[in-house]
């Protein structure tokens, strides 16, 4: 009797999660950056898991942060007509955020990311807190900043990515572009790196 009604409590649960699953996807929103959302962050604040915020052409003076949520923040033509720049953005020593344990479902997709305007401490990426997003089809460009800073345990999917280091004017400043304590991820695992700089190691 009770492996029977195991069996039936299983035949009702299971169409159950299914149609919730599905109801959940249904309700997944676009939010549109300018055309709904004048910035990038305020349609990350607005979103909830599961939306995608696809953001238009152009240059986006701001930093974000992904406030922990599963959700998807894509440009519509990628890389090159899609820029980021964080140096005006009140000297912000990070442009892009996890810091709230965003995982697999947390997609940065298809931009350029500017920095170096606030000194050696500033990370273009920055994931803490064992946060473990997916980068991806990005191009990161800077002067003096971190590319991508892991900490804490943090374990993203870095993939198909491109990083430009410019110049660096202090002979002490440590000579890589990404550091990571504890976190197991290596910056270059799937990514490219333009290695015209001499003191890249």
């Amino acid at each position: 009797m009770k492996i029977r009604n195991a069996h039936l409590v299983t035949a009702l649960i299971l169409p159950f999660a299914f149609l919730v699953s599905t109801c959940l996807n249904a309700y997944a929103t676009t939010l549109h950056v300018p055309e709904d959302y004048t910035t990038i962050q305020s349609a990350i604040v607005a979103a909830v898991n599961g939306d995608e915020v696809l953001v238009n052409d152009g240059t986006y003076n701001e930093a974000i942060n992904f406030l922990g949520k599963a959700i998807t923040v894509r440009s519509v033509n990628g890389a090159e007509a899609t820029i980021i720049d964080g140096g005006d953005s009140s000297h912000s020593p990070r442009i892009v955020t996890f810091n709230s344990g965003e995982g697999s479902q947390s997609i940065f997709d298809g931009f350029t990311v500017l920095g170096g305007h606030s000194g050696p401490a500033q990370k273009l990426i920055h994931c803490d807190l064992g946060s473990s997003p997916v980068i991806r089809n990005n191009k990161f460009v800077d002067s003096y900043a971190f590319a991508i800073y892991c900490d804490n345990s943090s374990n993203p999917l870095i993939e198909n990515n491109e990083i430009i280091p410019l110049f660096y004017l202090d002979r002490d400043y440590p000579n890589r572009l990404k550091h990571c304590d504890d976190a197991p991820v290596m910056l270059f695992c799937k990514g490219t790196v333009d290695l015209n700089c001499s003191k890249i190691l």
